[in-house]
C-alpha cells in the first residue's frame, strides 16, 4: 500500500483482539491451500477461477458465494502479506474500541461494499473490469481504516517509505496518513492507473467511515479530580482539571482534515452518478468470447476477449496469436454482419489500414461464420494469413504472410448489462458514501463531563 506505518502508541488493553487474529489465521490457512502447487508464491488459477468475484458472474445467484470466498483469496505471498500486516496494525485496536459482534459486521460489511464499488464504478474503469476476476482483502480492511480514522485521527504513528530497499521514516497522526491513502486511492481510481480495484479499497473506507455514525464507542474512563500526588502517565491526560483517558481526547478530527474528506466524498459522488447515467446507455448485448489460436492446431493458446454491439471490442486478449485473429476479424468488420446467418465456407481477401499507425495490412481468410439475431458472430473456425505488426522504440515493423489456425466461439451473451448489474450496484456505495459525508460535516470535538467513580491507582481502565 505505498508508505507503510511501522509503529502507534499502544493502549494497555484488557483482552487480545480474537476477530482480528482468526481473520489473519483463516486467511494464511486459505492461502496456503491455494497456493501450494505453486510453492506458495502465488495463488493457482483453478482457485482463482472457482473463488474470485468476477462481476458478470454475479447475475447468476448461485455464484454469489464469491463475495465471501473472494475476501480471503489472494494473488500471491506479497499481496496476503501487505493485507495481514494491514489488518494486525489497525484491525486490534477498532476491534477492542467496537467489540468482537460490531467489528466482524464492519470488516464484512465493508467488503461487500467494496465489491459493489468496484461494479459500480465500471463506466469509469472500463467494461472490462466485468470479466477480470478481483480478490483479496484489501476492502474489507479498507473499512477497518476508515473507523480506525474516526476513533483515532490524532493517533501518532511512525511511517516508513521505502525507496530502493532504503527506508525513510518519520512520524505524524492517523488522520494526515489515512487521508492520503484514500485520496490516492480516488486519484488512482480515476486516472485507471494499474490493475488495482482502487475503487474497492476507496468503497471499503468509505463503508467504515458510514458505519461508524451507525456504531456507537465504547465508552471511554473519565476519573473525578486526581489527588495532587498523581503521577504522569502516558495513557491519560488532564481536560479541564479532570483525568480522562487519552484515547478519548485523541477522538477529534480536524477541520482541515474534514474538509478534505468532504471534497473526497464529493468526487465520489459525482463518480456515482456519472456511473449511473452511463449504466442506462450499457443496454447493448456483451460476449464473451473464447479464442483459440497459434500457427498449427497443435500450437494453439486459449484465451477470452468482451465483445459489446455498438462498443466493439471492450476486452482484448492477453495473449498474442488470439489477440491478432480477434483484431484481424474486428478490423475487417466481420464480428458483425447479417442476422441469423450462416457461411460454411466464407472467404475473404483485402487490404485494409490498421487502425495503429495506419499501415497497410493485408488479411485472407477462409473459415465457417455463424451469426446470431444480432448480426453478431457467435462461432467460426478457419484459417487466417495475415501481416503481423511489431512495436519496438515507438516504430510499427510489419511482418509479412502469417499463417493462423483458429476457433473462436461466444460462450454467452448478457443483455442490459447496465440495469441488470451496474445500477443495482450502486444503491449501496451512493447510501454509504452521503452517509459519511453527513458524519464528517457533523463531526464536532467531543465534549467531556467528568463523573464521579472510584478511582484506581492501578491506571486500568473501570
Amino acid at each position: 500500500m505505498g508508505i507503510i506505518p511501522v509503529s502507534g502508541a499502544a493502549e494497555p488493553y484488557r483482552s487480545r483482539a480474537k476477530a482480528t487474529l482468526a481473520i489473519i489465521i483463516a486467511n494464511i490457512i486459505v492461502y496456503v491451500l491455494t497456493s501450494y502447487s505453486s510453492y506458495f508464491i502465488s495463488t493457482s488459477s483453478y482457485w482463482v477461477e472457482k473463488l474470485a468475484m468476477v462481476p458478470l458472474l454475479l447475475l447468476e445467484p448461485s455464484e454469489w458465494y464469491r463475495l465471501l470466498t473472494s475476501m480471503f483469496l489472494h494473488a500471491d505471498i506479497i499481496h496476503i502479506l501487505f493485507n495481514m500486516y494491514f489488518l494486525y496494525i489497525f484491525g486490534r485496536e477498532v476491534e477492542r474500541s467496537l467489540g468482537t459482534g460490531r467489528y466482524l459486521l464492519l470488516y464484512f460489511s465493508s467488503g461487500l461494499a467494496a465489491t459493489l464499488f468496484h461494479i459500480g464504478f465500471t463506466p469509469i474503469m472500463g467494461f472490462e473490469n466485468l470479466i477480470v476476476p478481483a480478490l483479496g482483502a484489501s476492502g474489507a480492511i479498507s473499512g477497518v481504516l476508515g473507523a480506525y480514522l474516526l476513533l483515532y485521527p490524532n493517533r501518532r504513528l511512525t511511517i516508513c517509505w521505502f525507496f530502493w530497499l532504503i527506508p525513510w521514516c518519520f512520524t505524524t497522526t492517523a488522520s494526515f496518513y489515512l487521508i492520503f491513502w484514500f485520496a490516492l486511492q480516488v486519484i488512482y481510481g480515476y486516472a485507471r492507473l494499474g490493475s488495482i480495484a482502487f475503487f474497492a479499497h476507496a468503497g471499503g473506507f468509505v463503508a467504515g467511515l458510514a458505519l461508524m455514525g451507525v456504531f456507537k464507542k465504547k465508552p471511554f474512563e473519565e476519573i473525578a479530580k486526581p489527588p495532587e500526588t498523581m503521577p504522569y502517565h502516558p495513557y491519560y491526560e488532564y481536560y479541564e482539571g479532570y483525568l480522562i483517558a487519552k484515547r478519548y481526547a485523541e477522538a477529534t478530527l480536524g477541520s482541515t482534515a474534514r474538509t478534505i474528506l468532504l471534497i473526497l466524498l464529493t468526487i465520489l459522488v459525482i463518480g456515482e452518478a456519472y456511473s449511473f447515467i452511463a449504466a442506462t446507455e450499457a443496454s447493448a448485448p456483451i460476449y464473451i468470447y473464447s479464442i483459440e489460436a497459434g500457427h498449427s492446431i497443435s500450437s494453439m493458446v486459449e484465451d477470452v476477449a468482451v465483445y459489446q454491439v455498438g462498443r466493439g471490442v471492450i476486452f482484448s486478449p492477453v495473449n498474442s496469436d488470439p489477440r491478432i485473429v480477434l483484431n484481424r476479424l474486428y478490423w475487417a468488420g466481420l464480428l458483425n454482419d447479417e442476422s441469423d446467418k450462416v457461411y460454411t465456407s466464407y472467404t475473404y481477401s483485402k487490404t485494409i489500414v490498421s487502425p495503429i499507425g495506419g499501415v497497410p495490412v493485408n488479411i485472407q481468410l477462409k473459415a465457417y461464420m455463424k451469426y446470431d439475431g444480432n448480426g453478431v458472430l457467435v462461432e467460426s473456425h478457419g484459417e487466417i494469413v495475415t501481416d503481423v505488426l511489431q512495436i519496438a522504440d515507438s516504430r510499427v515493423f510489419v511482418v509479412r504472410n502469417q499463417y493462423f489456425v483458429y476457433n473462436i466461439s461466444a460462450e454467452e451473451q448478457v443483455t442490459n448489462i447496465g440495469q441488470r448489474l451496474i445500477m443495482p450496484s450502486l444503491f449501496l456505495p451512493i447510501v454509504f458514501t452521503v452517509t459519511a459525508i453527513i458524519i464528517i460535516y457533523r463531526k464536532k470535538q467531543p465534549r467531556y463531563k467528568p463523573i464521579s467513580i472510584s478511582y484506581r491507582y492501578d491506571y486500568e481502565y473501570i
